[in-house]
């Protein structure tokens, strides 16, 4: 088959000190043709997205809000919406630096479409699509300074 992607994607982004706050806009057309049919929209075709984020940086903190909405797509009359949220913990030490840091993707647990599809292509084969459930994560990192004369 033959497939046609075309769009238009803003980026703005506001930042002091403490504070960074971006968003985008996408404007988009997918399309697909298979063999002898009529041009369509792909599955997986989304005209609108909006993405937004905040990170607040504090001594020796940061902390972070995403959100992303999505139009419905071709084959889901259901928007996409998805909020993450993270905090990071700096211990600065004499030899290393050290982060702690806590995530939670899909903060409300919202169902999205895209969570789990199967979509069946004209030839006959499919795919599989795993979106992003709750999910928490917690991570420590741990970043040694050099020691004069190693």
């Amino acid at each position: 088959g033959r497939g046609r992607a075309r769009g238009l994607d803003v980026y703005l982004r506001w930042q002091t000190e403490q504070h960074a706050l971006w968003g985008s806009y996408t404007l988009s057309e997918v399309t697909e043709q298979f063999r002898n049919q009529e041009p369509r929209h792909a599955t997986h075709y989304q005209p609108h997205e909006v993405k937004g984020a905040y990170e607040l940086t504090l001594p020796n903190w940061a902390f972070s809000v995403t959100n992303v909405w999505g139009s419905p797509t071709a084959e889901d009359d259901t928007p996409y919406w998805r909020t993450d949220v993270g905090a990071t913990y700096f211990l600065p030490m004499e030899r290393a630096d050290t982060e702690v840091g806590l995530s939670i993707l899909n903060l409300f647990n919202r169902r999205n479409p895209r969570i789990g599809q199967t979509y069946l292509l004209p030839e006959g084969d499919s795919y599989a699509t795993l979106g992003i459930p709750f999910t928490a994560s917690v991570y420590a990192r741990v970043r040694l300074h050099r020691i004069p004369g190693f």
